[in-house]
């Protein structure tokens, strides 16, 4: 297992490989956010992953959360919900999370609308798509996804910032790319659209083992994190 002190090395090692595909592709290093995944891993892998300069957290499940952020003593962080969100989690994750990927439905969003109201927040979202097709997967339609997108944009105390994808775990990279293309199609075509004081910003999409595909597919957000915390117990 990955220790600690190990993690700045892993962090290094990462984001050299990271900026050598984006110098490939003609993209500048700023233009990718990389969201350290540290579902599972204590406080004293946050703390180290922000000493090598990361800033963004991904965390899996509010409950776990709430239990690290406050032994996490690294200031400036922000922290991202990435996992599938209940609506009777609605306040907790509102109170918790700067963004939450994982909004994929019209009562969803409305009982986050209504947590964030409560708390004088204007909660940063993004629209979950299952571009797989698998049952097993949280996410909504991608044919239903840019009428939802523009619903959710109504609702006056969230901002809709982009969207999210998880890729097929398969090693053929051909139905990866599709997935990623598919995603990136929706998220150009909703950049013309009016979502008050929102928008395309974030095309979150690739994790450790398809992040190339990812960027190859104009992903502008990555969820990493076995190469940068190691395999999880």
């Amino acid at each position: 297992m990955v220790m600690p002190v190990e993690i700045g090395e892993n962090v290094r090692r990462f984001l050299d490989a990271l900026h050598a595909e984006l110098a490939r592709l003609g993209r500048a290093p700023e233009s990718v956010v990389v969201v350290a995944v540290s579902k599972t891993f204590g406080p004293e892998f946050v703390n180290a992953a922000a000493l090598a300069e990361l800033c963004e957290f991904g965390e899996n499940r509010v409950q776990e959360a709430a239990g690290k952020m406050p032994q996490v003593t690294a200031p400036g962080l922000r922290w991202h919900l990435i996992g599938h969100l209940q609506e009777n989690k609605a306040r907790d994750a509102v109170a918790l999370f700067d963004l939450i990927h994982s909004v994929d439905s019209l009562e969803l969003a409305r009982a986050l609308d209504r947590r964030a109201g409560a708390a004088g927040k204007r909660q940063d979202v993004l629209l979950q798509v299952n571009t797989t097709a698998e049952s097993q997967k949280s996410g909504c339609d991608p044919a239903a996804a840019a009428e939802l997108a523009v619903q959710i944009a109504t609702l006056t105390n969230l901002r809709i910032m982009g969207l999210m994808t998880i890729g097929p775990f398969v090693d053929d990279p051909a139905p990866i790319s599709a997935a990623f293309r598919s995603l990136r199609g929706l998220f150009d075509r909703l950049s013309t659209a009016d979502l008050h004081g929102g928008g395309m910003r974030y095309c979150s999409m690739g994790m450790s083992d398809d992040w190339r595909i990812a960027l190859a597919e104009g992903a502008n957000m990555l969820r990493i994190g076995r190469a940068i915390f190691g395999e999880r117990g």
